[in-house]
């Protein structure tokens, strides 16, 4: 499905229904999305500036570099709106999977855990993808213009949003998993991504406070 190119409110409609697409996973995705294109604001309102482009040349080019790779982020985190729709309803088709004798139990419970594994990779770059826009926004803040400083601060928050999200579906999707060590993986490897996720919010609310006082 190409969430896309619904309107908002048809979209809307679609979540607040029956089915089970789009699902939290979408959501995740799109609030990642929005945190990024919101974050790109701040370019938008920053580069035709006098104030910016006295900058040293190194920070005008920090900055547009930074700018760019958002819009990067943006369109793979597009990417993963569609691909997590898609995982889901794989793995919804897995459990639906006919299960009478042993073999068609073993094969049933093989594709689950391919499904599960495929559900749980999405929101997991769907994090990786959030935390590196966390870097660069963080990176953007001292040169960005007064006026973007509020929308920086609500981009940060729903980048966050969308990476502690991404932890709970990981989470969710984890126990369709049988290999102890890959579910280990994961969970170290979330913990740490979270762990930087907080610590870079609390560092850019506390420069846009620096800034606001």
């Amino acid at each position: 499905m190409d969430w896309f190119n619904q309107t908002l409110s048809s979209f809307l409609d679609a979540v607040d229904s029956e089915s089970p697409t789009p699902g939290s996973g979408v959501m995740v995705a799109l609030t990642g999305c929005l945190g990024v294109a919101l974050g790109r604001l701040i370019g938008h309102l920053t580069i035709s500036r006098k104030s910016f482009l006295d900058q040293d040349e190194s920070i005008q080019r920090m900055f547009r570099n930074n700018w760019m790779l958002l819009k990067k982020i943006r369109l793979s985190l597009m990417e993963c709106v569609t691909k997590d729709d898609q995982a889901f309803r794989d793995l919804l088709a897995a459990f639906k999977l006919p299960k009478e004798t042993a073999e068609e139990q073993e094969k049933r419970e093989e594709v689950i855990r391919q499904a599960a594994e495929k559900a749980i990779q999405i929101p997991f770059h769907v994090a990786t993808l959030c935390l590196k826009a966390l870097r660069l926004i963080q990176e953007m803040v001292p040169y960005s213009h007064r006026h973007a400083l509020g929308d920086v601060g609500i981009s940060t928050h729903l980048l966050v949003a969308a990476i502690e999200s991404s932890w709970i579906n990981v989470k969710v999707n984890l126990s369709n998993l049988l290999d102890e060590e890959k579910k280990a993986t994961y969970h170290d490897k979330l913990s740490k991504l979270q762990e930087e996720a907080m610590m870079l919010r609390e560092a850019i609310l506390q420069q846009l406070n620096d800034f606001l006082t």
